[in-house]
């Protein structure tokens, strides 16, 4: 009896001892489980830049491009607000060309240039640390700070990223696109930006001689100067000229600033007969349209945030 309760204790502990292997070997077949989701790889954020320069593209990441941008575009001494307003209109326009080159609607090889007169002005790190001197850890932090905190934000109207353009002052009112660049944006239309007047930079007179107004207009007439040599006929809403008489014939105001080199196309012409020369009076710097830099400071030091400054200047966006 006693042998048949030892056998009977050695089955029972045994059973105890392979139960659990069992169930793992006869639990739910291969496929029952699904496996844990696995997180989709984020795509890099990146910028193909090219530098004229050197002519070459190289890939950067949207964070550093966008840091060099804004420290070439803004004072650093610009309050925060505006720096993140600058960083977001910045990114917001390098995501517009980006996104014409992959749709095929644009013939170039590269996203943005390092080029203000093109695209958007750029410094590298060690040239804006030169530039900015014993202030140099304190502005980099600032404007690096600002950036983060906004990078990868971007405008949009109606869905579509939009074509953030800005300029260093305008003349008191920004400018239809429409008017100066010839294409209809409802987001680019004239606003207010009277807080422009009070840059010192705002009002510059320039004295233009005859023999060197007859050198640059060479291409459009044989210039010769007297009271009735220029003659502003149109201006849009926001004060630039739309078209002017130069010796008889009339061409674009913006076309007299280019060939001039002024610093707006909102100007006043004064003939000087004591020496036969003119004083073209500029008001703001820049094309005028969508965000002027100075205003956005000026914005922020009343306290606005950068989405309240970027809604003033572009009507009708969303920010995200």
């Amino acid at each position: 009896m006693k042998n048949i309760y030892a056998l009977i204790s050695v089955i029972l502990i045994l059973s105890m001892l392979f139960l659990p292997i069992l169930c793992v070997k006869t639990g739910k077949k291969e496929g029952d489980v699904k496996p844990a989701p696995q997180e989709e790889e984020e795509e890099e954020d990146i910028f193909e830049v090219y530098f004229p320069k050197e002519d070459k593209v190289e890939k950067m990441t949207a964070e550093d491009y966008i840091i060099c941008v804004v420290s070439a575009e803004m004072p650093a001494e610009y309050e925060t607000e505006a720096l993140k307003a600058q960083a977001v209109a910045a990114y917001t326009f390098a995501s517009y060309r980006r996104n014409l080159r992959k749709e095929g609607k644009s013939d170039k090889n590269y996203d943005v240039a390092a080029d203000h007169t093109t695209d958007q002005a750029f410094v590298s790190d060690r040239k804006r640390r030169e530039n900015w001197g014993e202030n140099s850890e304190k502005y980099s932090e600032k404007i690096d700070s600002a950036v983060k905190e906004v990078i990868g934000k971007k405008m949009t109207y109606d869905g579509e990223i939009i074509l953030a353009a800005y300029y260093a002052i305008s003349s008191g009112r920004t400018e239809n696109c429409l008017d100066i660049w010839g294409s209809d944006r409802a987001y680019l239309v004239s606003v207010d930006s009277s807080f422009d007047k009070q840059s010192p930079k705002y009002e510059v007179e320039t004295v233009f001689s005859e023999q060197t107004l007859k050198e640059k207009l060479a291409d459009i007439c044989d210039f010769s100067a007297d009271e009735n040599s220029f003659s502003i006929n149109a201006r849009s809403d926001g004060g630039s000229v739309m078209s002017v008489t130069v010796c008889g014939k009339t061409i674009k105001g913006t076309s007299l600033r280019t060939l001039l080199s002024l610093r707006s196309a909102n100007f006043s012409i004064e003939y000087l007969a004591e020496d036969k020369s003119f004083k073209i009076t500029t008001y703001g710097y820049g094309h005028g349209i969508g965000m002027s830099q100075y205003g956005a400071n000026c914005l922020a030091k009343q306290g606005k945030t950068y989405e309240e400054i970027l809604k003033h200047y572009y009507t009708g966006v969303e920010i995200e």
